[in-house]
């Protein structure tokens, strides 16, 4: 196994890890065919999230992780509704909405300047999706 998907598996450990101290049941898909990583169950609900993890540094503070790796690869605005992107280093996980990131190549945190920074932790997202999910669509917001 390489040392990409090695780093892969221990973030998707590490946000199941953190969700279930959150106080989430949280599931894996049996096989590789799904756009997501992990289910998290919040009660009222559950919630697909594709889990992007990185030990990359750009610069003190600044972390950057790949969302869609080619023009030929594009997550489904039907297929996730959570990404959760994870330091694996800094042991910090950013949860971003799919429709505020599904369109993006890359999606960069920046604790210097606060980019971003809304999103650290913020496991509020899947509590307001629960919300959204019974007024919205999640499909129709991406529109």
């Amino acid at each position: 196994m390489n040392e990409e998907r090695i780093g892969g598996v221990l973030g998707e450990l590490f946000f199941a890890q953190r969700a279930a101290e959150m106080g989430f049941v949280t599931s894996f898909p049996m096989f590789l065919a799904s756009e997501y990583d992990v289910v998290i169950d919040s009660g009222s609900g559950l919630f697909r999230v594709q889990v992007k993890s990185t030990r990359t540094i750009v610069r003190p503070g600044v972390f950057k992780f790949v969302v869609n790796t080619s023009k030929d690869h594009k997550y489904a605005t039907d297929g996730v509704d959570v990404f959760a992107f994870v330091h694996n280093d800094a042991r910090k996980i950013w949860l971003v909405p799919a429709h505020e990131v599904i369109h993006l190549k890359t999606f960069s945190v920046n604790e210097n300047n606060g980019r971003n920074e809304m999103y650290l932790d913020n496991w509020e997202i899947c509590l307001a999706l629960v919300l959204v999910c019974f007024l919205v669509p999640l499909h129709l917001l991406a529109a």
